[in-house]
């Protein structure tokens, strides 16, 4: 499958490109084709509005400052703060509050609205949204063979139901987080953002993963071929 938020960082700069590449240029298609086979039907994608985010309990200003710092990350992130001289770990969310208050973990990456939602500022006071993934892409499945077993009408009301529940939840999403942007000073937190020198470095120690996302599947490699496409014409 292509899950955005498992593919190396910093390739889509906003969710509306993400929902341009996936809904309408023929991702979503690669990945309802790829699930047929296991009798699964997939939905066009649906995106959270709020980005991949890190927090630390000792500022980090810039991408050469990541050596030694131990990180719950996840996936090709994971791999990218890595590369870039950081220790990532993986643990549920269940453990992070405990292991930053600890100093097991130096830091902690998720989607940034767990940032408040969690109350990881009273333990972790550096946030930072700089570089890593603009939005969540999600995948809804249900049994194929109830899909096939429903009338046209009743695909078309779900099909329907389906993109205006994508829709709300990137709108309530994206709100939660813009409105906890504005909250900093009461949480006791502080908001750094890399520059950009930061994110095209972030950029392209992920890209440096690419080839070893496209030897999953040849699926895998079609939607990589259309995320690629996007990707020269967004940065060059």
């Amino acid at each position: 499958m292509l899950s955005y938020s498992a593919l190396p960082p910093a390739l889509i700069p906003q969710v509306n490109d993400g929902v341009q590449i996936y809904n309408y240029d023929g991702v979503d298609d690669i990945i309802a084709e790829a699930w047929v086979p296991e009798g699964v039907k997939a939905f066009k994608s649906l995106f959270l509005g709020d980005p991949i985010a890190f927090w630390s309990k000792e500022p980090i200003n810039s991408v050469s400052e990541l050596g030694g710092f131990k990180v719950r990350s996840f996936g090709y992130a994971a791999k990218t703060l890595e590369k870039l001289g950081a220790s990532p770990v993986f643990m549920p969310h269940e453990e992070v509050y405990t292991a930053l208050s600890q100093g097991s973990i130096d830091g902690s990456m998720t989607a940034a609205s767990y940032y408040k939602r969690a109350n990881y500022f009273e333990v972790a006071p550096y946030f930072y949204d700089s570089g890593w993934y603009e939005f969540v892409q999600m995948a809804t499945l249900a049994s194929l063979n109830t899909w096939e077993g429903l009338s046209e009408a009743q695909q078309s009301i779900l099909t329907y139901a389906m993109a205006s529940l994508g829709r709300e939840m990137q709108h309530l999403t994206w709100l939660e987080y813009r409105q906890m942007l504005t909250e900093f000073e009461e949480m006791g937190a502080t908001h750094i953002k890399w520059g950009p020198e930061d994110v095209a470095a972030i950029r392209e120690a992920g890209a440096s993963f690419l080839p070893e996302v496209r030897e999953m599947s040849p699926k895998v490699n079609e939607g990589i071929d259309i995320l690629q496409g996007h990707v020269d014409k967004f940065y060059g």
